[in-house]
C-alpha cells in the first residue's frame, strides 16, 4: 500500500463531502464498488493514468475474495457448457 496515495485519494474524496475517517474510507473502497469507482475517477482526474486494477493495487485494497471468484467461474462454466436441449 502506498500511504501517500491513500492520503491523497482520501483528501480528494473528502473534498466532495465525505466526512468519514481515513480508515473508514479505506474500508468503504474495499466494500463498495461504486465508492471505489468514484474515488478512482477523482484520482484519475487529478492526473493518475493507471488502470482501476493499478489503483486498487496502489491503495493495497483486497482482491476479490474466493467466493466471488467461485461465482465468476461458475457463471463462465454455465455459459460455456453446451445446452442439453441442443438437438444433435
Amino acid at each position: 500500500m502506498n500511504e501517500e496515495a491513500l492520503k491523497d485519494a482520501y483528501g480528494l474524496f473528502t473534498n466532495t463531502g465525505y466526512n468519514g475517517t481515513q480508515d473508514e474510507f479505506y474500508t468503504l473502497l474495499s466494500d463498495n464498488a461504486e465508492a471505489f469507482a468514484d474515488s478512482y475517477g477523482l484520482f484519475k482526474s487529478s492526473g493518475y493514468n493507471g488502470s482501476e486494477d493499478d489503483y486498487r493495487e496502489l491503495l493495497g485494497l483486497k482482491k476479490k475474495d474466493s467466493s466471488q471468484l467461485q461465482d465468476a467461474v461458475a457463471q463462465k462454466v454455465s455459459r460455456d457448457t453446451p445446452s442439453t436441449s441442443d438437438p444433435s
